[in-house]
């Protein structure tokens, strides 16, 4: 019984497609990253006085409550009152 078992399973193993198991690298041109990531834990009275006042405010959402400021280029994401994260709009 131990025997098939251990049969199964390197039959199974040599029929899987290892070759498809690879990874990629996703280069996106145009995203400007330093400035992305000079704010990250920023508060927002913070970011404000750097980058002024956003275009939009979205109220916070979810536990932990999760907030954004949408600017014209970006849009910034906040924990309670820090920045988590600022992505480049397309």
């Amino acid at each position: 019984m131990v025997r098939m078992t251990l049969l199964a399973i390197l039959f199974a193993l040599a029929a899987f497609p290892w070759q498809s198991l690879q990874a990629e690298s996703l280069i996106i041109r145009g995203i400007d990253t330093d400035r992305s990531k000079t704010v990250r834990g920023l508060s927002k009275q913070s970011l404000q006085s750097r980058w002024g006042e956003p275009q939009t405010k979205r109220g916070a959402i979810g536990d932990p409550p999760i907030s954004r400021w949408e600017y014209s280029d970006y849009v910034v994401f906040f924990e309670y009152n820090h920045v988590i994260h600022a992505v480049q709009k397309r």
